[in-house]
């Protein structure tokens, strides 16, 4: 359990996740509207990704599950996208759904596969 204090007042505690390399966060602990910009261009990201394929789109929606950090999340599914410059639409949704299919999930599991 994690506990914050200000001098010898106990100001906050949580539970902490166990699993290694994970993030524990709670959205109460936070100032006011401090992740709100990323709920927002997330959502942008998946109208375009919608604009491309279902498949990515349901794919960008499992990695945002996935990870539990809102910046992580945000930046990977920006940079899954970007990979649509790189090597087109076509390919982007291929490795969407092949990396579906492997159930690994995040940008550098898309860049290995559009890199093979």
């Amino acid at each position: 359990m994690k506990r914050t204090f200000c001098g010898l007042n106990l100001v906050a505690t949580h539970d902490r996740c166990d699993i290694p390399y994970t993030y524990t966060w709670k959205k109460e602990h936070n100032l006011p509207g401090h992740y709100g910009p990323y709920d927002k261009d997330l959502e942008e990201l998946f109208k375009r990704a919608a604009g491309m394929d279902n498949i990515v789109l349901d794919y960008l929606h499992e990695v945002d599950a996935r990870m539990q950090y809102p910046p992580k999340s945000f930046s990977s599914c920006r940079g899954i996208l970007s990979l649509e410059k790189k090597y087109g639409t076509d390919r982007l949704v291929a490795a969407c759904a092949c990396a579906t299919m492997k159930t690994v999930y995040g940008y550098q599991a898309v860049k290995e596969i559009l890199g093979r």
